[in-house]
């Protein structure tokens, strides 16, 4: 994606005791003031990425579950259910205080879309390629050469973190006002997904080994899983763990030089899935958090 370098063109004045008379070259115009973005857009995009399907709306267990190695589609069940539970509609409104305007805009744990009927009803989920399609409109329309560019909030849950992370590391000149990890962990995240990358002709895209070093284990994580490591392009992040016994994110966030600027890190007695209830106490502490940081 491209680099966003704000073009300012200096304003030329005339030279001090120049006759009144017009001068025999013209003056410059100033600088044109650059645009303010479409009025229809919001000032904070709040972009969800859900994670794996563990119950389906009906709280049936989802077959996705099975490992991947025995299924070939272990991402088929996966949706957007952090739009469904409310979840970044009590982010959009956390912003909302402050007097801006927001829109959430959830997508499902994949690489393409998935359809299915884990949210109730038979429905298309987008997928992450959706999301970078969406985000290249946003940045053309919303936030490049506009005064007033539209900001971004990222909320990932479980595997969500892991792409929202994947997000990025791979588009780091891509601004990031926050990053929500709701209990991030990448236990399976590379097989779930790794064949879906080749088969888009992806596969070289990212070194599968180095995502998660603990693919194989849902407890706890690790300091160079991907979901843990928080890049330059984003200025604050809000990484929140369970107290889930078998499934949690059990370490606090770094930047990729190991300090911690601009990370705020917490534990709540809730486990992997309560944690992404709007009213859940882990909710409240990062509703308030968006608040703090997004004051005018």
């Amino acid at each position: 994606m491209k680099r966003f370098v704000p073009v300012v063109l200096p304003l030329l004045l005339a030279a001090c005791g120049a006759p009144a008379s017009t001068p025999s070259t013209p003056t410059p115009d100033p600088a044109p003031q650059l645009p303010l973005r479409p009025a229809s857009s919001p000032d904070f995009y709040v972009i969800g990425l859900s994670g794996k399907c563990l119950k389906d709306a009906a709280d049936q267990w989802c077959w996705n579950l099975v490992p991947s190695s025995l299924t070939p589609l272990n991402t088929a069940n996966n949706f957007n259910y952090l739009e469904q539970r409310q979840t970044l509609a009590a982010v959009v409104r956390a912003v909302e205080k402050n007097g801006w305007t927001a829109r959430a805009m959830g997508y499902a744990a994949s690489l393409n879309d998935r359809t299915n009927t884990s949210s109730g009803v038979l429905a298309t989920h987008r997928g992450y390629l959706s999301l970078v399609s969406d985000l290249q409109t946003i940045v053309r329309r919303d936030m490049q050469g506009v005064r007033n560019p539209s900001r971004l909030i990222v909320v990932g849950h479980s595997h969500g973190t892991v792409w929202s992370h994947l997000l990025t590391a791979l588009s780091p000149a891509l601004p990031i006002e926050i990053q929500v990890d709701l209990d991030g962990v990448c236990a399976y995240w590379q097989t779930d997904n790794e064949g879906d990358f080749r088969q888009a002709g992806l596969g070289d895209l990212l070194d599968f080994e180095r995502v998660c070093r603990t693919r194989s284990s849902a407890l706890g994580g690790d300091a160079s899983d991907l979901q843990n490591v928080v890049f330059g392009n984003v200025r604050y992040n809000l990484d929140v763990h369970s107290s889930d016994l078998a499934l949690f994110d059990g370490t606090d966030n770094t930047r990729p030089d190991g300090s911690r600027a601009g990370i705020f890190s917490a534990a709540f007695p809730e486990n992997h899935s309560d944690v992404t209830w709007p009213t859940s106490a882990t909710m409240t502490w990062v509703l308030q958090g968006v608040t703090n940081l997004t004051r005018r």
